[in-house]
């Protein structure tokens, strides 16, 4: 009887002091006191940030401000990282903290080569991801873009080039060709006529001599 008032009193204490452990950190409104969780952090008290982010993570997700949602999603990353039985919760809090800020690095927080590596390697997965997804849909094809020429510049019709010998020509071509061949000769011999006419007149007249011996 006596033993089972002892179990019974051990229950007590630890089911009323989980609670204490569990609201470290944690404002009268519900969010995080950032500063009292990375002091406890940088004094090695894992456990106590651990209990506390992940009470707060589930209690209050929805409305949790992104500040916030860095926060505990970095500092759970690291703290499972140092576990190797729990790098998968590690890795699922890193890619939920590159979802929220994919260029962020794990600063001031001291972690070990080991638990960088990872980061870096989750990171560099990441970014290759989301490169590939502005690139191709979800099952690999190309994603159509217009081209940038085709949106500034206006089409504007193509002027017709001078057709080069050897190359075929219309009917119609060759009679324009032909008639303007023609006209250009027949102006070009009226103005030699009307030159040769124009000469002929200015001409000084011819002397000549009669039979006498006289220049006429």
């Amino acid at each position: 009887m006596a033993r089972l008032q002892l179990h019974f009193i051990l229950f007590i204490l630890l089911t009323s002091s989980f609670p204490i452990f569990a609201a470290l950190g944690i404002k009268t409104d519900g969010h995080l006191d950032i500063p009292v969780l990375r002091k406890a952090y940088m004094e090695s008290e894992f456990e106590i940030v651990r209990a506390s982010l992940e009470g707060f993570l589930k209690n209050h997700d929805k409305d949790a401000s992104r500040e916030e949602k860095i926060f505990t999603h970095m500092y759970l990353g690291v703290i499972f990282a140092a576990d190797s039985n729990s790098e998968f919760k590690a890795e699922s809090h890193f890619n939920a903290l590159l979802r929220l800020s994919p260029h962020i690095e794990p600063v001031d927080m001291f972690v070990p080569p080991k638990i960088q590596n990872m980061f870096d390697r989750i990171k560099q997965d990441f970014l290759k991801q989301a490169e590939y997804r502005e690139k191709f849909d979800a099952y690999g094809n190309p994603l159509v873009v217009p081209a940038r020429d085709s949106l500034k510049r206006p089409a504007y019709p193509k002027q017709a080039e001078p057709a080069k010998h050897g190359d075929s020509v219309s009917d119609g071509e060759k009679q324009s060709w032909i008639w303007w061949t023609v006209g250009s000769a027949a102006v070009i011999a009226g103005g030699v006529g009307i030159y040769i006419a124009t000469a002929s007149d200015n001409e000084p007249p011819q002397k000549t001599i009669s039979a006498d011996g006289r220049i006429k």
